[in-house]
């Protein structure tokens, strides 16, 4: 009794103090809470270039990991709803945006600027393209663009110099060549004049790519990250979608993970982990930049700064952030795990009124993990179950906890509902349907 009475006051004594810094620090969002869809983020010395899907190129300053919003750029090819901008891509004082074609932004482009002055980059050449585009590359005088169906080369005015009909998402320089890969899920080695010297297939579509060195590739993309080398490739479950990568000065790997931002070491081992949950709600992460130890992650609302300063420590992890259980009660399991390097304490679990929580593991290693139980009874409240522990930038965890409405397992039969075709106007319902293939489409109309 004593052992538990005092690891509860430990772990309650931990939530009750400021917060200490962990490995990845948030310093800073740097914008309004409006819709902001930051698609991409490059840094050079103070300025960080956002692509965003309503505001074009955005200029920030970094005023001591503070972010500042300096100016926007846009382009002569940014036509329709927005002033869009899809990809951007930085070597030395060059900087490079790409824009695909979509509902909003009607004519791909591609645009080169100089940033010798970071704030205040300068337009110098633009070329619109019907092809659709995805991704690029500088190196030197060259700059490759990857499209649906084609690799583009083109010059430092933005002449055309050569394509080759590889369909290609995202691309990288080599030392003597060209990296592309595409959502088939190849990986292609190019020389300099775009002939395919080498391939390798990983499993799901690749995102984004990024030569660590001249012998280590990394893909990343829905199954997490791919480590191609001259052996068999290396695969890490990031728990979620990578959809950019980065490097800091050190080497670790930084990764845009949609859920979270993390950060790895060469060889793949999580070093640390940032969901930023408590500073925006529903938070999904688009992309990620690093310049030094500070990392710049863009989602829907805007941008950040982080600064990865390695401390070590518990890290808790758990994948559900919202659980719901129908109108008079039920229970809920949520699993948790302790993602750092030290052994992390759980303790008080405070839940709103009507709900209980029993935790039987509380104390996990590193790796271990344990079976957090919800139960609402028919009193229960909508409102958040607060998790104690000695993790350090989780004061205190925390899970929303929802009542109401039917819950729905695997293999169950969906309630019957009526809609209105959106063309004819007619009333049709989901019985109607039955025996009949249906396909969900899902797609915004912003």
């Amino acid at each position: 009794m004593e052992v538990v009475s005092l690891l509860l006051l430990l772990a309650c004594d931990v939530c009750s103090t400021d917060p200490v810094d962990d490995a990845l620090v948030h310093i800073d969002r740097g914008d309004t809470p409006d819709f902001w869809e930051t698609t991409d983020v490059v840094a050079n010395a103070n300025a960080v270039y956002t692509c965003t899907g309503v505001r074009s190129l955005g200029v920030h300053q970094d005023q001591g990991g503070r972010l500042r919003w300096r100016e926007q750029v846009d382009f002569d090819g940014s036509h329709g709803s927005f002033p869009r901008c899809k990809h951007v891509a930085l070597r030395g004082d060059r900087l490079v945006v790409v824009s695909e074609r979509d509902e909003l932004q009607p004519t791909p482009f591609v645009a080169m600027l100089d940033v010798s002055e970071p704030l205040r980059p300068v337009v110098l050449h633009e070329v619109s393209d019907s092809r659709l585009l995805a991704g690029a590359a500088l190196s030197g005088d060259r700059l490759l663009v990857t499209a649906s169906q084609s690799v583009v080369l083109f010059d430092h005015e933005l002449n055309e110099v050569a394509s080759a009909p590889i369909a290609a998402n995202r691309a990288e320089r080599l030392p003597l060549g060209w990296l592309v890969g595409s959502l088939e899920g190849e990986v292609h080695w190019l020389d300099e004049d775009l002939t395919i010297l080498r391939t390798e297939s990983v499993e799901g579509p690749v995102l984004d790519l990024l030569v660590r060195d001249e012998d280590v590739v990394v893909a990343a993309g829905s199954v997490g990250l791919v480590f191609l080398n001259e052996g068999d490739p290396l695969t890490v479950d990031t728990h979620g979608t990578a959809l950019k990568l980065d490097l800091l000065d050190t080497g670790e790997l930084v990764v845009a993970n949609w859920e979270d931002i993390r950060v790895y070491s060469p060889e793949g081992e999580l070093l640390a982990v940032e969901a930023l949950l408590d500073k925006v709600d529903d938070a999904r992460f688009l992309a990620a930049g690093a310049h030094g130890q500070r990392i710049y992650a863009g989602e829907w609302s805007g941008v950040h700064t982080l600064e990865y300063a390695p401390v070590g420590g518990p890290e808790i992890r758990f994948e559900v952030v919202t659980v719901k259980v129908p109108e008079g009660g039920g229970s809920v399991e949520v699993p948790l795990q302790n993602e750092g390097d030290a052994t992390l304490l759980l303790g008080e679990l405070v839940a709103p009124r009507g709900w209980s929580a029993t935790l039987p593991d509380r104390r996990l290693r590193p790796g271990e993990g344990a079976t957090l139980t919800l139960t609402a009874s028919d009193e229960a409240v909508d409102g958040e179950v607060a998790i104690c522990s000695n993790d350090a930038d989780e004061r205190p965890a925390s899970i929303t906890v929802r009542v109401g409405g039917e819950a729905l397992g695997v293999g169950d039969l969906f309630p019957e509902f009526a809609y209105r075709g959106v063309n004819s106007g007619e009333v049709h319902t989901l019985s109607e349907q039955l025996g009949t293939p249906v396909l969900l489409a899902y797609f915004a109309t912003f």
